[in-house]
C-alpha cells in the first residue's frame, strides 16, 4: 500500500501496516475525500450543491468530471485499501455499497443540528459483533453520514481528512491532516519512492517489500458481510 493513494499527506498506511501488530483492528472509518469535505462544509453555511461544486472546480478541488468524488468511487477505492490492510481481507471496490453526497440538500444539515450533528462522507470497514463483540462479517461501505458534533470528524473543515482506527488494545486513535494538495501529496510520494528505493537495496526487509502484510490473526476468520438491507 503506497502512501499517496489514500489521504494525501496523511500516514495511515504506515500506521496500519506497522503500528498494529500486537493489536486487533475493529474498525476503521474516515473522511477519505477533501472535494467533498470542502462541499458538504459549504453547504452546512447554505451554499447550492451546485454553485458549491462550480466553487471547488473553481478553486482546483473537484476535476472537470467530478463524478468520482461526489458518487463516493474516491472514498470506496481507499476504504478498500484501508479494509486490507486492517483485516486483511481483499474487498473488490466495486462491491462496496456507496452513496455520494448528491442527494444531499443545505436543509439536511437543519436537521442535522437539531440532533446535534453534522453530515460527512464517510467510508467504513468495521468487524460486525455476531456472537460476541466484533467477531462477525466485515463490513464496507460508504456512506454520507450523521456525526455527533463531540466526533473529531465533526471538526474536520476545508479539504482536511481524517481517519478514526478503532482496536482491542488502543481503543480508538486518530489521525487528521490535509488530504489533498500538492505539498502534502507531493511529500507522500517522496516517501513512497524513499520506501521503494530502500527496499531495492535491502531484499532481506519483507515489510518494505510487501506493501500489505498480514495483520494479526483474530479469533476467527473474517468474512465479507453482504447483507446491507
Amino acid at each position: 500500500g503506497y502512501e499517496a493513494a489514500v489521504c494525501g499527506g496523511i500516514p495511515i498506511i504506515e500506521v496500519l501496516k506497522g503500528c498494529f501488530v500486537g493489536d486487533l483492528v475493529n474498525e476503521v472509518m474516515g473522511i477519505c475525500n477533501g472535494t467533498t469535505n470542502y462541499m458538504l462544509g459549504k453547504m452546512e453555511e447554505g451554499a447550492n450543491y451546485n454553485d458549491v461544486l462550480k466553487e471547488a472546480q473553481d478553486l482546483g478541488y473537484a476535476e472537470a468530471d467530478p463524478t468520482a468524488d461526489v458518487e463516493g468511487h474516491d472514498v470506496r477505492a481507499k476504504i478498500a485499501i484501508l479494509a486490507k490492510l486492517a483485516f486483511g481481507t481483499t474487498v473488490p471496490p466495486h462491491s462496496i455499497p456507496c452513496k455520494g453526497i448528491t442527494p444531499i440538500l443545505p436543509i439536511d444539515f437543519e436537521y442535522a443540528k437539531l440532533l446535534n450533528c453534522t453530515i460527512k462522507l464517510i467510508g467504513t470497514a468495521a468487524r460486525l459483533s455476531q456472537y460476541g463483540e466484533h467477531d462477525g462479517p466485515l463490513s464496507v461501505y460508504v456512506s454520507p453520514k450523521l456525526v455527533p458534533n463531540k466526533h473529531l470528524l465533526a471538526s474536520i473543515s476545508g479539504c482536511g481528512n481524517a481517519v478514526t482506527v478503532d482496536s482491542a488494545n488502543l481503543g480508538t486513535t486518530s489521525y487528521t491532516g490535509p488530504g489533498a494538495g500538492r505539498f502534502p501529496t507531493a511529500n507522500s510520494i517522496v516517501s513512497d519512492i524513499h520506501r521503494i528505493a530502500s527496499a531495492t537495496t535491502n531484499n532481506n526487509d519483507s515489510n518494505n517489500n510487501n506493501p500489505f502484510p498480514t495483520p494479526p490473526s483474530s479469533p476467527s476468520p473474517i468474512i465479507l458481510d453482504h447483507d446491507y438491507a
